[in-house]
């Protein structure tokens, strides 16, 4: 896959999923992601809450292995995984259909006092989870806080997402949530 500006961002996606540096991840490696998930935030992988999780990162796998061409228990490249997120959520039409409801399952996961909103200790909290490190959570936070209301909604968190996939400009909310992850990639 040709560098563009989305690479160093598809880089530290991959790196979320890579923790052990092996240089290729697979399906395995996709739901220990979820496990640290649901660990970080107490829930069992029998809860309903756990099984709807695994399975959304399962789905989430066999999306990204379909457009990579690589069987479902085979494993991927880093290269691979960008030319597959690529195709499948950006340029494709996969994000709302497979992405979002698994972003939606762990950002219900970090609301642990279920009232529909992330305050910056649970987003601190599932950030380090899925394997990123935000420094600066306060200004990170603020950026996506639209409202600015003190809290993130789901949809003020979904919007960042897509919009660190999405936007080449620094400054936009997404990329200011991420910016700690796409400067280490």
């Amino acid at each position: 896959m040709e560098k563009t500006p989305l690479s160093p961002k598809l880089d530290a996606a991959f790196d979320q999923i890579d923790l052990a540096r092996r240089g290729a991840i697979d399906r395995t490696a996709i739901l220990h992601q979820a496990g640290r998930v649901l660990s970080a935030f107490g829930q069992e992988t029998s809860t309903a809450r756990g099984r709807e999780t695994i399975a959304l990162y399962g789905w989430y796998w066999d999306c990204l292995s379909a457009h990579a061409g690589v069987p479902s228990d085979g494993r991927m490249t880093r290269e691979e995984f960008g030319t597959a997120f690529q195709g499948a959520f950006i340029d494709g039409e996969k994000f709302a259909a497979v992405y979002t409801p698994m972003a939606l399952a762990t950002i219900r996961l970090a609301d642990t006092d279920n009232d529909g909103y992330l305050v910056p200790a649970e987003l601190a909290r599932l950030w380090h989870a899925i394997g990123s490190s935000v420094d600066d959570i306060t200004g990170a936070f603020t950026a996506v806080d639209a409202d600015g209301d003190g809290r993130l909604s789901v949809l003020e968190v979904l919007d960042a997402i897509r919009d660190f996939y999405t936007s080449d400009d620094p400054a936009s909310p997404g990329n200011m949530l991420y910016r700690q992850v796409a400067r280490t990639a």
